[in-house]
């Protein structure tokens, strides 16, 4: 007799920010005009820009950072609270991307980091998806990966460990796709 075993699953949690539309366009206001006097940070992303990973840390973000860990908080909340051991998680980094038409972001996964996300603040149709591997795939010899997509929503929020291969597809409507990461990390 055989038995099958799911032994090691990946939780996601998501979810969404019901305030965003309250701060939404003074944020999608900062980020052009801070990307407008900033050079693009180069990490996975292709075609597009990318903000320095300590935004948390500026100043100038500080009301915004405020109003995004409102929304963060409970998926922090949550993980603690189901972790079998005594876990803290802090904020390690955040960044913000802007990917105008037909710029995406490369497989890549995030080191030193126990849970990344991502949430969406514009996110016109056909804006890309985020698609997240399987990452058992490489023991899978000869057999494509498993992927799962996300469609972008404005204001949606995704958290997944930060193991977990992924890439943004390329942005095939005529206007930006704005979002912002992060990194949680055990102290």
């Amino acid at each position: 007799m055989m038995e099958a075993l799911e032994i090691f699953p990946s939780r996601l949690l998501k979810g969404h920010d019901p305030l965003l539309d309250n701060y939404k366009e003074d944020l999608v206001d900062y980020f052009y005009d801070f990307s407008s006097k900033n050079e693009s940070s180069l990490h996975s992303n292709l075609g597009g820009w990318q903000s320095n990973p300590l935004m948390h840390l500026e100043q100038s973000f500080e009301p915004f950072m405020h109003l995004m860990w409102n929304a963060l908080e409970p998926y922090v909340q949550k993980i603690t609270d189901e972790s079998t051991v005594f876990v803290e998680l802090y904020l390690h980094n955040l960044w913000f991307n802007i990917n105008g038409t037909n710029a995406s972001n490369r497989l890549h996964t995030h080191p030193h980091s126990i849970y990344s996300g991502v949430m969406w603040i514009k996110a016109p149709e056909n804006c890309g998806n985020l698609v997240l591997v399987d990452p058992s795939a490489h023991n899978i010899f000869g057999i494509a990966p498993t992927e799962y997509e996300f469609q972008p929503v404005e204001g949606d929020i995704i958290l997944f460990p930060s193991h977990v291969p992924h890439y943004v597809k390329p942005n095939n409507s005529d206007e930006d796709r704005i979002s912002v990461s992060f990194n949680f990390i055990i102290r």
